[in-house]
């Protein structure tokens, strides 16, 4: 017999998840700022509230994990958003620099806080938030990050029971809602997702190695290839990128390998030797890629070894002959386990329906106990090119432009009927515009401001740096 509760009856849940807000400022140079869809965030929920408020029927908003990226705003105040700040600056994650990068966030898109706040509303019919944490923003789990998102957005006295910040899963009657992370790769993962705090260290917040990746090495590569975000995982983006620039690659790997715990699966004399010269010379190796077959398939044994071990333990494996078809391997890998994930969750939640979102690839499908898996993607720029010949694939990485702009803003609407069954889509938001347009060119008065601020800012960043390393 289908689940209902009567309580929810007509209600509207809206659910979307791995929007990324940075600290915006792209076109001011901020490159590592993935979020471009302000205004047709805010066309969504506007649209739903009317529909909400003329047929009287209550709505909720559901964020499902990776509402902000944290590991990619400075805790400087204030910043510049064209400065290459030092790997410090972004990895205290205590309560106190963590809500000072969210006002950063709060700054920085304001549509999106403003639409926000216009989205709750406490008479009937009511409108309500729901924030769960993902791997890019366990933040939340500190009561000073949630206050400013509440102070940011107007939810406080009879409004503050508007939002809530669920621990990990979120489930509303037979919906079962969790960001995905936990079943995903093991780089993003965390000992307890509950309580995700640093061991030894109640003071700062766990981070995983696939976080430390971000913060030590892919904060300074996206200053430069803004675009590689959009390929995940991230060891299907090294496999990827062995094809088509292997320097880029290799010093890829040399930093995943160094924020990971452990290399095994490979001789002592060998992992030394090899990371040794990538290190030392990357272009030196990447033309022996090109030209030694021989080199060629010992960096893919390698590689295969080194990735499978740090991605899953007990399923190290030799590297492929086709990087192409190694990354689309892991792909397919990543997708099996969150779907393994959602089966579960069905299973212990009595779910008929389950929402994930982290692998940023939308998912509407069956699982073998008959609940509906929905992964609602992602609002920021994601490669899809399943199919593509290699012509395409090298188009990508010399002309990624052409690429970055192209959006899939998908998100997933529950819709509860007079007996509070769930009626589970999986839909695409539309705009006439779903990436906003740049601002216009400032005057001389605004390009002198910020080129005074922008100049202090990096002082102040060079003079932190310096101290961080006596």
């Amino acid at each position: 017999m289908p689940w209902y509760n009567p309580r929810m009856a007509g209600d509207i849940v809206v659910v979307l998840s791995d929007l990324h807000l940075g600290a915006g400022q792209f076109h001011a140079g901020n490159t590592l700022e993935d979020f471009a869809s302000d205004g047709a965030f805010a066309a969504l929920l506007d649209a739903v509230a009317r529909e909400s408020e003329r047929d009287g029927r209550a709505a909720e908003l559901v964020i499902n994990g990776d509402f902000v990226e944290f590991l990619q705003v400075p805790r400087a105040d204030p910043i510049d958003p064209a400065a290459d700040y030092p790997p410090a600056e972004y990895a205290d994650m205590g309560p106190s620099a963590s809500a000072r990068r969210l006002r950063h966030v709060i700054a920085g898109h304001a549509p999106v806080f403003d639409a926000l706040r216009g989205w709750l509303r406490a008479e009937m019919p009511r409108r309500r938030l729901v924030v769960l944490r993902g791997n890019h923003d366990p933040h939340w789990y500190w009561s000073v990050v949630q206050e400013a998102l509440r102070e940011a957005i107007g939810a406080n006295g009879e409004r503050r029971t508007l939002v809530e910040f669920p621990a990990v899963t979120y489930q509303r009657g037979a919906a079962c809602m969790e960001h995905g992370n936990q079943y995903g790769e093991a780089a993003n993962r965390f000992r307890d997702m509950g309580a995700p705090l640093a061991p030894g260290d109640p003071s700062q917040l766990e981070t995983p190695w696939g976080s430390k990746f971000v913060i030590e090495f892919f904060n300074r590569v996206e200053r430069d290839k803004y675009w590689v975000d959009g390929v995940k995982p991230i060891h299907a983006l090294i496999w990827h990128a062995l094809h088509y620039d292997p320097s880029f690659a290799f010093r890829s790997l040399v930093a995943l390998l160094r924020a990971a715990p452990r290399l095994a699966g490979v001789r002592d004399e060998i992992r030394d030797s090899w990371l040794t010269n990538l290190q030392t010379n990357p272009e030196f190796a990447a033309q022996r890629y090109r030209t030694s077959e021989a080199y060629r398939a010992e960096m893919h044994e390698l590689l295969g070894h080194a990735l499978g071990e740090i991605d899953s333990p007990d399923a190290a494996a030799p590297g492929a002959a086709d990087p192409q078809a190694m990354a689309a391997q892991m792909q397919e890998e990543q997708d099996r386990r969150l779907i393994d994930g959602a089966t579960q969750l069905a299973q212990a939640h009595g779910a008929s329906v389950v929402l994930l979102g982290h692998t940023h690839r939308p998912v509407d499908m069956e699982l073998r106990n008959g609940a509906r898996y929905l992964n609602t993607g992602c609002w920021v720029w994601q490669m899809d090119l399943s199919g593509a010949n290699d012509s395409r694939w090298r188009d990508l990485f010399a002309n990624p432009h052409l690429y970055a702009d192209q959006r899939r803003l998908t998100y997933a609407r529950l819709d509860y009927d007079a007996g509070g069954r769930i009626t589970a889509r999986l839909l695409e938001h539309a705009p006439e515009h779903p990436v906003d347009p740049p601002p216009a060119a400032p005057g001389w008065a605004q390009r002198l401001s910020e080129f005074v601020r922008s100049l202090l800012a990096r002082m102040r960043a060079l003079i932190h740096g310096r101290k961080n390393t006596q």
